[in-house]
């Protein structure tokens, strides 16, 4: 994975990542899909703490490779 904010994605696209990410979160809640809206909201979580920190950790990584496939489960267990 990429880093997210210096030396890897630039501000915007880790800014374009995190608000696709919200919105998600936002939306599945709204229509009952509080699994896929937790999953969202803990990726967002670590989006922001990632874009502060400037270069992920291995543990940071596997973290959110973790809240990716968490969100793609819940996606397909909501159908």
């Amino acid at each position: 994975m990429e880093a997210l904010g210096p030396g890897g994605w630039s501000p915007e696209q880790t800014e374009d990542l995190r608000a696709d990410v919200h919105s998600l979160a936002g939306s599945s809640g709204l229509f009952g899909f509080d699994q896929v809206g937790a999953a969202a909201s803990a990726l967002e979580h670590l989006i922001i703490k990632a874009a502060k920190g400037g270069s992920l950790s291995h543990a940071q990584i596997e973290e959110m490779f973790h809240a990716f496939a968490q969100l793609e489960q819940a996606q397909l267990n909501a159908y």
